[in-house]
Parts: C-alpha cells; sequence; structure tokens
C-alpha cells in the first residue's frame, strides 16, 4: 500500500514537470481586489513607515487605494513589469487607520482594486526593523483564519 501511494505521487510529479504546470506547486498572489490592514506597533502609529509594493504584467491606470471607514481614497498607476510603492500615511484626516484597541474588532481596512490583476506586498518599518508580507487577493480569502502575532 505504501508503494503504490508513492508510485502515485512520482507518477503526479512527472506529470507536473513534463506539462510544465506550476500551478501545481505555487499559489497565484494576482487579483483586483485586495483587502488588509496594518497592526499598531508603537505607542501612537502602526510603524515608522509603511508602504504597499504592487506590481503587475499590466498597465494600471486606474488603481485606487481606499480608507472605507475613514473615506479617503487615492489613486495609483502601475507601468508594466514594474513595481509602484504607496507610501502609507501614519494617519487620515487625523485619525489612525490602524488597530488601535486590543480584542476588538475595528473598521480599520484597507481596499485595493484595480481594472487588472496585480499582486500587492506590504512593508512595515519599525526602527531596526523591516517586515514584508504578501497581501492575499479577496478571490483566495476565506472563513477560518489562524491568527499570528508577536509579543
Amino acid at each position: 500500500m505504501r508503494l503504490q501511494g508513492f508510485l502515485t505521487y512520482i507518477l503526479l510529479l512527472l506529470v507536473a514537470i513534463c506539462t510544465n504546470n506550476t500551478s501545481l506547486f505555487s499559489q497565484d498572489f494576482s487579483g483586483r481586489e485586495f483587502w488588509l490592514t496594518v497592526p499598531r506597533v508603537g505607542p501612537t502609529a502602526p510603524t515608522d513607515g509603511a508602504s504597499i509594493v504592487i506590481i503587475s504584467d499590466y498597465c494600471i491606470e486606474d488603481g485606487k487605494l481606499e480608507f472605507p471607514a475613514l473615506d479617503y481614497e487615492q489613486a495609483f498607476t502601475v507601468t508594466k513589469g514594474e513595481y509602484t510603492e504607496i507610501r502609507l500615511p501614519t494617519t487620515v484626516s487625523g485619525k489612525p487607520y490602524f488597530h488601535s484597541i486590543k480584542d476588538r474588532v475595528e473598521a480599520a481596512g484597507i481596499k485595493l482594486t484595480a481594472e487588472f490583476p496585480f499582486a500587492a506586498y506590504v512593508v512595515t518599518y519599525k526602527s531596526a526593523s523591516v517586515d514584508g508580507e504578501s497581501i492575499l487577493p479577496a478571490q483566495a480569502l476565506g472563513t477560518d483564519y489562524v491568527i499570528q502575532q508577536r509579543g
């Protein structure tokens, strides 16, 4: 029985290699709509700085970054094959956009949209520390989550 499972695995691996199908081994991070949030790290601001990096195989002229709960919107463009960096403000209209109260759900979401698919990453800077994360597109989100945190 073990040999049969091993042989099945080898056969699938050979089919994937022969057909050059990378979707069996990787996840596509591109989409047209993304939702994210930036956690608070310091006492007043989430970080010393935060950026969203956007990459696309298409020219994007109608991209939009929104803080829906704060009624804020910013347009962005992306040149095909290059990246665009959007520096996030520390506050919007004098209000923080990051989660500020522990153990509470807040309207602190950031929404990214565009007509063509793109991939997005968030990078945060905090005195001698840089963190970066891939942002999953909205269509990849589900309803079961595991929360990671430090501290």
